[in-house]
């Protein structure tokens, strides 16, 4: 027999086995683990009989032998396949980053993406827990157009130069912040828990989005979310950000400390009527009930500022805008917007 038979064998023998287990969910993902390993250590030992070289974690060998590499590859990755099946494990690559999320973007455990057969158009019907992302009835974005002028309180801010930290979490560049920092919102107070960006901005004007989006996610005790959103626009350089652009985390889901403490406050416009309305988080799994709070006068940024955050994403990451529908949208006329 030559050496190409002996790695089928090896790779039709362990999956043979994989699959004729039996058991509870927890027993055959130990067994999945094990035998894969005992699979790659017997391919191993069959190549290197063979002069073919080990394994590296990439299925790719240390021979020059294409053939041997291709069966090779073939078999690690089918074992690495069965294992994860087993597990109910799924991929994280950086095409969309693969799994992470974050607070008003939505943790979720499967992989999505803003593009593609996994993208916004799709989220819905990629897994039950995702339903609300086609079902759900005041999700968000939404066009900012056409907003009724109300007398709403102001929002109270209690923001302080705080420390934290940046990380490229697979879908945006996020910033979480130590607790302390609150928005007073109708009476209620919400916790500043972290925030980030989405280029271009997710919520449009009249149709029109901005090169750029903010959002600070906010937390009450009972679990609660509030978002203030800040859009964007090129112009002037803004030093409170600059802690943040000039130390882009190059590693995906590791969190870079931020030596500098961050201006929080100056992040936000000095006029600061919002656009309100009751919304969602703008990613899987798109659950309602957020209070959505959109800065009507924008802040500047640099076009070398913009840049350096969107060319941190793997594509762009706004979710296109949904339908306002019966809900109330209501632009505060507290504060003069001016011109």
């Amino acid at each position: 027999m030559n050496r190409d038979g002996y790695v089928k064998i090896g790779a039709v023998a362990f999956a043979f086995l994989l699959f004729t287990r039996t058991g509870s969910a927890a027993t055959n993902a130990k067994l999945a683990s094990t035998e894969a390993k005992s699979a790659n250590e017997k391919v191993t030992a069959l190549q290197e009989q063979l002069g073919l070289g080990a394994t590296d974690e990439s299925g790719a060998t240390g021979s020059d032998d294409t053939h041997g590499v291709s069966a090779a590859k073939k078999t690690t990755t089918t074992t690495k396949a069965a294992a994860a099946k087993a597990t109910g494990a799924t991929s994280t690559t950086k095409a969309g980053h693969g799994t992470a999320a974050s607070g008003a973007s939505g943790a979720s455990p499967l992989h999505w993406s803003y593009e593609g057969d996994t993208g916004p158009t799709h989220w819905g019907s990629l897994d039950p827990t995702y339903a609300t992302c086609l079902e759900g009835t005041k999700q968000s974005p939404i066009d900012l157009a056409g907003a009724k002028g109300t007398d709403l309180p102001d929002l109270v801010f209690h923001y302080e130069p705080a420390t934290g930290s940046v990380v490229d979490n697979g879908h945006t560049i996020q910033v979480d912040v130590t607790a302390g920092d609150t928005v007073t919102i109708d009476a209620a107070a919400y916790t500043l828990v972290q925030f980030h960006f989405h280029g271009p901005s997710e919520h449009t004007v009249a149709g029109k989005p901005f090169p750029l989006e903010v959002h600070f996610v906010h937390k009450d005790a009972a679990g609660k979310l509030a978002v203030v959103g800040v859009l964007v626009a090129e112009g002037a350089a803004n030093p409170a950000f600059e802690p943040i652009v000039s130390h882009l985390p190059s590693t995906p889901n590791k969190a870079t400390p931020l030596a500098t403490p961050l201006d929080v406050s100056a992040m936000l416009p000095a006029i600061q009527a919002t656009y309100r309305y009751a919304g969602s988080l703008t990613t899987p799994p798109c659950s309602e009930g957020v209070a959505w709070n959109v800065m009507a006068k924008s802040i500047t940024m640099s076009k070398a500022q913009i840049a350096a955050l969107t060319a941190a994403f793997a594509e762009p990451n706004n979710r296109p805008t949904q339908k306002l529908g019966a809900r109330p949208l209501q632009v505060d006329t507290t504060v003069a917007l001016g011109g």
